[in-house]
C-alpha cells in the first residue's frame, strides 16, 4: 500500500522495522498481498514456494540418479522435519522463502544452468 512499514511487535514499537532490520523478500511478495489483502495470502504464498523446494529437491536427487524410494524418502524427509512443520504451522517466515530459492539455487547449479542460477 506503498505507506511506511510501521510494526507494532518487534523491539521497537511503532517505529520502522527497517530501523531493526531487514527483509528484502517481502519485497517480492507485496505484489501478491496486493491482490488479496489478507493473511492467508501470505500463508498460500509461503506453502506453494515450499511445495516447489520439495520438487527442487527431487529434481536434485534424480539428477544424482539416486534410487526411485531414496528419492520419495528425501522429499518425505524434507517435509515432515519438526522444524519445517512448525515454521509453516505458526506463522510466516521470510526464512522460508530462502530456503526454497536455496533449493532452487542448488539444483540450478548442478544442472548448470548458470542464469537461472543466478536470476
Amino acid at each position: 500500500q506503498f505507506k511506511l512499514p510501521i510494526s507494532t511487535n518487534h523491539a521497537y514499537p511503532f517505529t520502522l522495522i527497517l530501523t531493526d532490520h531487514i527483509e528484502l523478500i517481502f519485497l517480492l511478495i507485496a505484489p501478491f498481498y496486493w491482490l488479496y489483502n489478507s493473511a492467508i495470502t501470505l500463508i498460500v504464498l509461503q506453502a506453494a514456494v515450499i511445495s516447489s523446494s520439495g520438487i527442487a529437491l527431487f529434481l536434485f536427487a534424480k539428477k544424482k540418479k539416486l534410487k526411485l524410494p531414496v528419492q520419495y524418502a528425501i522429499v518425505f524427509g524434507y517435509f515432515t522435519f519438526y522444524g519445517m512443520q512448525f515454521a509453516l504451522w505458526s506463522d510466516v517466515h521470510s526464512l522460508l522463502f530462502g530456503v526454497a530459492f536455496l533449493a532452487w539455487f542448488i539444483y540450478f547449479l548442478e544442472i548448470e544452468n548458470k542464469w537461472l542460477a543466478s536470476l
